[in-house]
């Protein structure tokens, strides 16, 4: 016979049934009420939630991908890229503090067809960019200008329009039904961020970046006329009668006196007019001296470019690798679009090889070290720039010279899939020692290595023996100088193996490039042996990473055209190897111009002067301007939120953990396209990049129903340690796993605290301030949007670039570190907020 319960086990499950009932109905009130209400919602209602699931697919789907149009298709570093971003998203939260009033003068409808027309004219901008301008220009080019003529018209057009929704909601919901309009608005904001991934990667593949950008202007576009059509002065009428009908129902139902009713309700607006009052002018202010400052950084980052820098801060190397880069533009533009001869079917590329190679080859002779005491030097990476230039301008005339150029490349169908693999194996080969000079290498990283270097269609990793896989981890662990040696033999027998493969005449200019890469490195190598210093140790590093895409281009070029059922006339050119291996050489130029600069290095107070000079003039005028505005407004509000200083450590605390939040936009996709390129990750790291946002949708009610008990601060507490720690699972090796593990548990950090952080500032807050600490409260939002911008550029050159090798693993554990800063900061200070706060509550 079974025991009976006990008194205590009965009141226990008696409680755990009523936490599940209690969890299940927070779900329905925060996920399946909204969506049940809006069905019977007004039309203006919908209208207003319609534009803003198209908003938010677009605004967070442009988020996505404008950092790679900015730094691979403009032509900006990651560093200024992430400069744009900040300006971008800093200043959408200024314009609405600055413009979020506009909606209560002119109207909610017009605010929102004003907004949407100014947001249809900057992304209208933004493609048009892509369309009819020239590419890799960089800033001060007419691309460049008008990027941030689109943004500019965005960031103005949006500082109205979500003020202006927000309002809407108010305007078309009942007392009953607010709440649940508020979550509805805020369910499709994330619900719109998660198509985006789903729109955004077939777009892209079949049109690029500039056609995913024309969909988004379309988009608005309906956007626009779901506001025009649906929100007609009729049906915000409509709207409004029916409001005030159920208000009416609602008071008597909850038996209050209509006058009652009416005299609060005067009394409460009167109040909030006036808390509006006494904050409007500080928060203007305030935020008005943040705009200026971003303006002021804007016009640093576009004029600083055309200031020259100081004399011998930087190389002359420079700007003679820039004039190679452009001499080999120029030279590239024949080849794409000057049709054959009359009477011909093929363009001769040897020309344009040809002058490619004495561009180059003259380039090599003027890599001079710089004069003078004041400069720390690797003098290593000279020699090395030298002889890998000279190499290059061989291999250009080489190609330029050999056989016919015309002359079909016919390929046994027997002795394509041989030496394609060996071709692309030893491209793996190369590149794992390109990592091991920068990163530990080992048998996952090669594995990793074999993807990224895969075709898109058709194959799911390069075929790879198992001596190759071997060779290259043993190489990867070699001193410089004998492994660029050890690669030099390799080079030489893939050359002679290409004899087996591929018969005469045609396999001689694929022997002949893979013997002149052996001498190459038989050069590299004697440099080497007197020592190798960092600038050097990243020199190589490039010119390896160089010669494993040559590597691929070759083996690709032998499969396609050994491809059964291919025609000889679609067969391809021995000149398309010389016109890929011309582009590779345009990119390594690009590398070359920013690491040889980093081989003179002028003392620190030259280079300070050199930053003031370009950059720091404007800066420092600018936040010398907002220091002073949160002076002037300190002295002049002596009860001002900052002078809490408990409130004032709390919500600066928050900002190392809400960087997390700015690297969705402004790392996660560059570093999900990189470090995962080739596989179908990379390929779709817009849907990767938004997971979040349709996990916070349903995690978001679970969690407040599961930690409803629990205190407000130690929930601050474990909440963003929750999200920080998952960090440092993305400094492993790149892997699908730990990518999607990161962004599960970051999401579940995001939904502790985040709900509670405004609760907390209420706590905080003295009686009858609420509304003040609660407008203060998103000030280091602001600053985290646009300080990480600042930074975030700089580390992903350096750690994950998109040519060159990768430390994604560094890349993270620092952002891991910062993201810490938070929880261990509140957990120390929480014997001294968190005790007045017991205290408060006795």
């Amino acid at each position: 016979m079974p025991e009976e319960p006990s008194i205590q086990e009965g009141q226990e499950a008696r409680e755990e049934r009523g936490f599940l009932q209690e969890m299940m109905a927070t779900f329905r009130k925060e996920v399946v009420d909204p969506f049940v209400h809006f069905a019977h919602a007004p039309r203006a209602l919908w209208a207003i939630n319609l534009s803003y699931l198209l908003e938010g697919l677009v605004y967070f789907g442009i988020l996505t991908v404008l950092g790679k149009y900015l730094s691979e298709d403009v032509g900006l570093s990651d560093l200024h890229a992430g400069w744009v971003y900040s300006l971008f998203t800093g200043g959408i939260t200024a314009a609405m503090l600055i413009l979020g009033g506009v909606a209560d003068k002119i109207g909610v409808r017009k605010a929102l067809l004003a907004a949407l027309g100014l947001m249809v004219g900057g992304r209208f901008l933004l493609a048009a960019s892509g369309t009819f301008f020239e590419y890799h220009l960089g800033a001060g080019s007419p691309m460049f200008f008008f990027v941030l003529a689109g943004l500019f018209l965005v960031v103005v057009g949006y500082g109205m329009y979500q003020p202006a929704s927000y309002a809407g909601v108010k305007e078309f919901t009942n007392k009953k039904t607010a709440a649940m309009g508020y979550a509805m608005i805020y369910a499709v904001m994330n619900l719109g961020a998660f198509f985006s991934g789903l729109l955004s990667p077939p777009v892209r593949k079949g049109y690029g970046i500039v056609g995913v950008f024309w969909v988004y202007t379309g988009l608005t576009f309906l956007a626009f006329l779901t506001i025009f059509f649906l929100l007609s002065r009729r049906a915000a009428e409509a709207a409004r009668a029916q409001v005030k009908l159920e208000d009416e129902e609602f008071a008597k139902e909850s038996g209050e006196g209509k006058g009652k009713e009416e005299e609060g309700e005067k009394a409460g607006n009167g109040g909030e007019k006036a808390e509006k009052r006494s904050l409007r002018e500080p928060v203007t202010l305030l935020f008005g001296g943040g705009l200026t400052a971003v303006v002021v950084i804007l016009l640093a980052l576009v004029i600083g470019r055309e200031i020259p820098p100081l004399e011998k801060v930087y190389l002359d190397y420079q700007e003679i690798t820039s004039r190679a880069i452009r001499r080999m533009d120029k030279s590239l533009v024949p080849l794409e679009k000057l049709k054959p001869a009359p009477g011909e079917t093929i363009m001769e590329p040897d020309r344009i090889l040809e002058q490619a190679g004495l561009a180059v080859g003259k380039l090599a002779g003027q890599v001079k070290p710089p004069s003078g005491k004041d400069y720390k030097l690797d003098r290593s990476a000279f020699p090395l720039a030298r002889a890998s230039l000279k190499g290059d301008s061989e291999l250009l005339l080489l190609l330029a010279g050999v056989g016919d150029p015309r002359s079909r490349l016919v390929i046994p169908k027997a002795g394509a899939d041989p030496a394609d693999k060996v071709l692309r194996s030893h491209a793996v080969l190369v590149m794992a020692a390109a990592y091991g000079l920068e990163a530990p290498v080992d048998a996952k990283v090669v594995h990793d290595l074999r993807l990224r270097l895969k075709r898109v269609k058709g194959e799911d990793i390069i075929p790879m023996d198992r001596a190759d896989r071997e060779a290259a981890v043993r190489i990867a662990g070699l001193p410089p100088a004998e492994m660029v040696e050890q690669l030099a033999r390799r080079f030489e027998s893939t050359g002679i193996r290409m004899d087996e493969f591929i018969p005469p005449p045609m396999n001689q200019p694929f022997r002949d490039v893979m013997i002149r890469e052996a001498e190459t490195y038989r050069t590299i190598a004697r440099v080497l042996a007197g020592g190798l210093g960092p600038v050097a140790r990243k020199f190589l590093a490039e010119r390896l990473f160089f010669s494993a895409l040559l590597s691929k281009d070759a083996g690709d070029l032998v499969h396609k055209a050994g491809k059964p059922g291919v025609k000889p006339s679609e067969r391809p050119l021995l000149g398309k190897l010389g016109a890929k291996t011309l582009d590779r050489m345009h990119e390594m130029g690009k590398a070359l111009a920013g690491i040889l600069p980093e081989a003179a290095v002028a003392p620190w107070n030259v280079r300070f002067k050199a930053f003031l000079f370009r950059y720091g003039i404007l800066v420092l005028l600018g936040l010398f301007f907002l220091v002073g505005l949160v002076w002037r407004i300190l002295v002049l509000r002596p009860d001002h939120p900052f002078h809490n200083v408990k409130f004032t450590f709390f919500i600066f605390s928050l900002i190392p953990v809400q960087t997390l939040f700015a690297h969705n936009w402004l790392t996660m996709p560059y570093y999900i396209n990189r470090a995962f390129g080739g596989t179908a990750v990379g390929d779709n790291f817009e849907f990767f990049s938004n997971i979040n946002p349709i996990l916070i949708f349903f995690l978001t009610p679970l969690v407040a129903a599961v930690t409803s008990r629990a205190k407000v601060y130690t929930m601050m507490v474990l909440g963003t340690l929750v999200m920080a720690l998952p960090t440092f699972l993305l400094a492993f090796q790149p892997s699908p796993v730990f990518l999607l593990t990161y962004i599960l548990f970051m999401s579940i950090g995001e939904a502790m605290w985040s709900p509670r952080f405004l609760q907390l500032v209420a706590e905080i807050a003295p009686e009858g301030k609420t509304g003040a600490y609660m407008g203060i409260a998103q000030l280091p939002w602001f600053l985290t949007k646009v300080v990480t911008g600042f930074y975030s550029g700089y580390f992903l050159s350096l750690y994950c670039p998109k040519l060159g090798p990768q430390n994604t693993q560094t890349l993270w554990f620092i952002y891991g570190c910062i993201a810490l800063v938070t929880p261990a900061a509140l957990m120390a200070a929480k014997g001294w907020i968190g005790a007045s706060l017991e205290e408060k509550h006795k």
